[in-house]
């Protein structure tokens, strides 16, 4: 076979490992191995830089469309790559299946939808089972990108790390043990996701908290399975589409066009990745290994393969649920085209409730002047102001909250006037944080402030909910006493009228 023009130029790129050592290799990559533990890496290395060579010299030799290349996962051996790089994939059984018609409109030759900016930066998932994770938050960052024109937008993957319920230990037992994308989707469709930055990701399963969310979906839809007309299609009409894939043989991928993920010997699907474009040669798979992996944490995989079908012994490897099947049948390079989802309907869902209060201080050492703002969206962070004048000088005291909604008391929490108190809501409903006011407190203006946050599907009980915010001085006396209440807007209340 001859080499193509473009390869030729890739293949002078391509790192030479003749005299590469082990210690050159752990100094590239910050490692640093002693004792029985650098003799076991040591051994592994030496097996892996052979066959990195190896495939390298058939890559220049025309003999194959990918070469390798050293990376952060050389030393791992195949249990602890299968474990900590692999976990679950996505589920391909979905109420709302996508059926490839006859299509009236030609798809363009090539699609990547990198280059329209609606695709965030390649991320690492560490040493997590948790690749389902990750290709369900990017493709929901994708979908609400191309919707909301919101360049930019990173989501939290470990919210669904956290929060996904597996009951059924479809494609694994949960979190960094594997799950399935249809359970993001669904997680997502019910209270949405947040930002990363309200929740950075760790690597490590964690407890389920509420913080706002940022994106909701609409629930999901599955591609027709083994069908590449199918992934094409949707990735040329519709966005970045989560994939599942056998990714047991990428480890020591470095570049080109992937072939060999799938033998007769059977493809057992252990991964979940992202479909971002494709041309008439390969499917641009984005991973969650870093962008040090492949190709700026990109593979493309071959379509010359796409019609060919493979046996998967391994169902619970990848997507099914208990009781799993004895073998399920997967198509294309890696078994790229075995399952296929994406969201539907990805949107910010902001709702707003009106904010009302009164004074219930008898005026005697208080008054409130106003409170702000006339509003609260749920789904995201509110700071409401009360600002009063002080008719006295408070040196120290108590500030208590209860929570409530008609006369079913939510929550109650109290602390010190100079200290943050945080009100949690039971259920995991939100919470109310009473900042620390300034001490002491003067005669004349002062603002006291709280923060909300309420989930954006909050139940009814919370859209009617009065916040009732006591403030005492050191004598005991009442400074302030303020009662807030929320209630759904006129427009909110016009919006679920059926007509």
């Amino acid at each position: 076979m001859k080499l193509a023009a473009a390869q030729i130029a890739v293949v002078a790129a391509v790192k030479d490992y003749n005299g590469y050592n082990f210690e050159q290799y752990q100094k590239d990559f910050g490692l640093d191995y002693s004792g029985t533990e650098n003799g076991k890496r040591h051994r592994i290395f030496e097996e892996e830089i052979e066959q990195v060579k190896s495939r390298n010299e058939m890559y220049r030799d025309g003999k194959s469309t990918w070469y390798a290349a050293m990376n952060e996962y050389s030393v791992m051996d195949r249990a602890e790559f299968a474990a900590g790089m692999l976990g679950r994939a996505s589920y391909p059984h979905t109420p709302d299946s996508f059926v490839h018609h006859q299509q009236t409109v030609t798809n363009p030759v090539r699609k990547d939808w990198r280059e329209a900016g609606v695709v965030s930066p390649v991320k690492n998932q560490g040493q997590c089972g948790s690749c389902w994770a990750f290709a369900s938050t990017e493709v929901i960052e994708s979908h609400y990108m191309i919707a909301s024109d919101r360049r930019g937008t990173v989501l939290a993957p470990q919210y669904l790390v956290n929060c996904v319920k597996n009951p059924n230990g479809c494609g694994g037992s949960g979190g960094c043990s594997g799950a399935i994308a249809q359970l993001s989707f669904n997680l997502t469709s019910q209270i949405g996701i947040p930002l990363e930055n309200d929740l950075p990701y760790t690597a490590q399963d964690g407890t389920c908290k509420t913080y706002p969310d940022y994106v909701m979906t609409g629930g999901y839809r599955t591609l027709t399975q083994n069908d590449p007309a199918a992934l094409e299609t949707a990735l040329a009409t519709v966005g970045p589409i989560a994939v599942s894939v056998c990714a047991e043989s990428w480890g020591r991928y470095g570049g080109g066009i992937f072939e060999g993920g799938c033998s007769s010997d059977g493809c057992s699907i252990d991964h979940a990745v992202v479909a971002d474009g494709y041309d008439a040669n390969y499917w641009l798979i984005r991973n969650s290994w870093g962008a040090g992996w492949g190709e700026n944490g990109y593979i493309r995989l071959s379509r010359a393969h796409d019609k060919k079908v493979y046996i998967d012994y391994k169902p619970s490897d990848g997507y099914a649920c208990k009781p799993y099947p004895d073998k399920q049948y997967v198509a294309g390079e890696s078994g790229v085209l075995s399952d296929s989802s994406y969201p539907l309907n990805v949107r910010q869902d902001p709702k707003d409730l009106d904010l009302a209060w009164w004074d219930c201080s008898n005026d005697q050492y208080s008054r409130v002047l106003s409170v702000s703002p006339p509003a609260v969206t749920l789904g995201t962070y509110n700071l409401i102001t009360a600002s009063l004048v002080s008719k006295v000088v408070v040196n120290s005291g108590l500030i208590v909250a209860e929570i409530m909604s008609g006369s079913m008391v939510l929550s109650t929490c109290k602390g010190q006037l100079g200290l943050k108190t945080f009100c949690k809501l039971p259920l995991g409903l939100g919470q109310i944080t009473l900042n620390a006011i300034t001490m002491p407190i003067r005669v004349g203006k002062v603002d006291v402030t709280m923060n909300l946050v309420l989930p954006a599907n909050a139940p009814a009980l919370l859209k009617t909910a009065t916040t009732h915010v006591t403030v005492k001085g050191e004598s005991g006396h009442t400074l302030l006493c303020l009662d807030v209440t929320l209630k759904e807007s006129a427009e909110e209340q016009k919006s679920q009228v059926v007509v």
